[in-house]
């Protein structure tokens, strides 16, 4: 098992503080219109999928915690094409919209997936049904077969599905 570094409970409230300090930067810093509009944008959509989040800083509880690490991860590579493609922006908004960037990735990838309050059961649900797709999918390029598994008496359960259709 893999040993997260940020609970659940601490990234709602890192996503709480990220959504409002960061349409205060690019004002603080005097930066131009475009990047404060991204930032804003930013801003905006992860304060409403934190509000969202089935997990213990959300209000509604309608998205799961992978789709929002998921989220987060996709909004930090985004900020960081962004900051690549500003050519004509000073290097300095330039380097912000990038640190933006790295720090949603980085947060994405080190917050544990499965929250320990609320949440916990659908998010081990979704786990659950990603894992056995997954497992499909993978089992059939690999040429396995993913149904194939031992039973609580320690027989194939598929061969005695297969003999007992016969």
């Amino acid at each position: 098992m893999r040993n997260w570094i940020i609970t659940t409970k601490q990234h709602a409230l890192v996503d709480y503080i990220w959504s409002t300090a960061l349409p205060a930067i690019p004002r603080m810093l005097g930066w131009n219109r475009k990047t404060t509009t991204i930032l804003d944008s930013v801003a905006a959509i992860g304060a409403a999928q934190t509000t969202l989040t089935d997990f213990e800083g959300g209000v509604r509880g309608v998205i799961p915690m992978q789709c929002h690490l998921a989220n987060d991860l996709l909004m930090g590579l985004g900020l960081l094409a962004v900051a690549a493609s500003l050519n004509e922006e000073p290097s300095e908004e330039r380097i912000g919209l990038a640190a933006a960037g790295l720090f949603a990735v980085g947060t994405a990838l080190i917050t544990e997936p499965i929250p320990r309050g609320r949440g916990r059961q659908r998010a081990k649900s979704a786990a659950k049904v990603w894992r056995d797709a997954m497992g499909e999918t993978v089992g059939h390029v690999a040429g396995a077969n993913p149904k194939r598994s031992r039973s609580r008496h320690g027989t194939d359960a598929h061969a005695e599905e297969t003999t007992a259709a016969q």
